[in-house]
């Protein structure tokens, strides 16, 4: 009898983690289905080259009076189809700080539900670096990256591979891979609803290293502290109390405690503010 409500619970287990699978598929909005709003600002539309050569465009707002010598920050999106009218209400309190902002649509070729390369998207992001630090009025010495949710695992590692990117901030990150991401999700959400025991346990067992395995979840073990130990650079990392897609608290916790860990600046050391966890 145990045995058979077992196999019961890994078989329901492994069917949780490919809804799970499903669920972060990119939504499949089109990537220019409304113009981006402007009002109140400068806006300028720009074209540049991402990873392995493809073209993107964005848009580069900033304030409308003359200022010179502005900060920049590039908007790297989570994950998604990630149009960039989805990030206007940052990219227009940004501007509105006199910080100039780029924000480009998320590529959808080589991106997709089989198929995520975060090292691409990298690459995506330090093309934008570079075209913002280009850009009229930008301090090319002062141009950062802001990354969300799964922009939080590509943008340090484009900040780790250049010297032109400024400062991070980061919104969401994770400290853990994207599939232990997922099933701490998924698992917390499950005990939210009242679902505890063997399933909620199982979940984030065999049946998650089987799909990571089996390659059916794209970028599964891809290990974010490389990225963030190679940093020498100021770093904001910030974390919704109540966040139920990433571990908030732990994932502070593995930034703040890892050996080798060097984020920050001498003149700008991190400071944490560590939530409780969700499930507590």
């Amino acid at each position: 009898m145990h045995h058979t409500r077992s196999r019961s619970c890994g078989r329901v287990a492994i069917a949780c983690l490919l809804l799970l699978a499903l669920s972060i598929l990119p939504t499949g909005r089109a990537t220019a289905a409304t113009a981006f709003d402007c009002t109140g600002f400068t806006c300028t539309e720009v074209s540049f080259t991402g990873g392995g050569g493809l073209i993107l465009h964005g848009t580069v707002i900033g304030p409308t009076t003359p200022q010179s010598q502005t900060p920049g920050i590039v908007l790297v999106a989570g994950a998604g189809a990630g149009p960039r009218t989805e990030y206007q209400s940052e990219a227009r309190a940004f501007a509105a700080a006199g910080i100039t902002t780029l924000v480009y649509d998320k590529r959808t070729i080589g991106y997709s539900f089989a198929h995520r390369d975060i090292a691409l998207l990298a690459d995506d992001a330090l093309g934008a670096i570079e075209t913002l630090r280009r850009t009229a009025g930008v301090r090319a010495d002062r141009v950062g990256l802001w990354g969300f949710s799964e922009g939080a695992w590509a943008a340090p590692l484009a900040a780790s591979r250049s010297r032109s990117v400024a400062f991070l901030v980061t919104l969401g990150a994770s400290g853990f891979s994207p599939l232990r991401s997922q099933t701490w999700s998924l698992a917390t959400t499950l005990r939210h609803r009242g679902v505890t025991g063997s399933l909620a346990e199982t979940i984030t067992g065999p049946p998650a290293r089987l799909l990571g395995e089996t390659g059916v979840f794209p970028e599964a073990g891809f290990d974010p502290l490389p990225a963030l130990r190679a940093l020498r650079i100021p770093v904001l990392a910030l974390w919704g109390q109540r966040d139920v897609q990433v571990p908030p608290a732990e994932s502070a916790a593995v930034l703040r405690n890892t050996d080798g860990l060097a984020l920050g600046h001498p003149r700008f050391p991190p400071r944490w503010r560590t939530q409780r966890p969700l499930d507590k």
